[in-house]
């Protein structure tokens, strides 16, 4: 799931942005690429470990994948949002 979808819903935004100590509104940038803003490795962590994996670092930070799965990384199961 990509971030714009997951913060669709205003309290689900201002939710994560409480659970990750970002503001809603620079979330809302994120998700959806204002002026090419993209989160940094730590915050798009937090909002995977926020997100229960839904929303995971790779797809934040798509230019990362290959690093990611050279170093062995594994994506668990995701949970199912509230």
């Amino acid at each position: 799931m990509n971030l714009s979808d997951y913060i669709s819903d205003m309290g689900r935004r201002a939710e994560l942005a409480r659970a990750v100590d970002a503001s809603p509104d620079y979330l809302w940038q994120l998700g959806v690429g204002h002026q090419g803003r993209k989160p940094s490795i730590a915050l798009a962590k937090r909002i995977q470990d926020a997100t229960g994996g839904l929303v995971t670092v790779v797809e934040l930070l798509p230019e990362l994948r290959e690093a990611i799965e050279a170093a062995g990384y594994v994506r668990r199961t995701a949970r199912r949002a509230a």
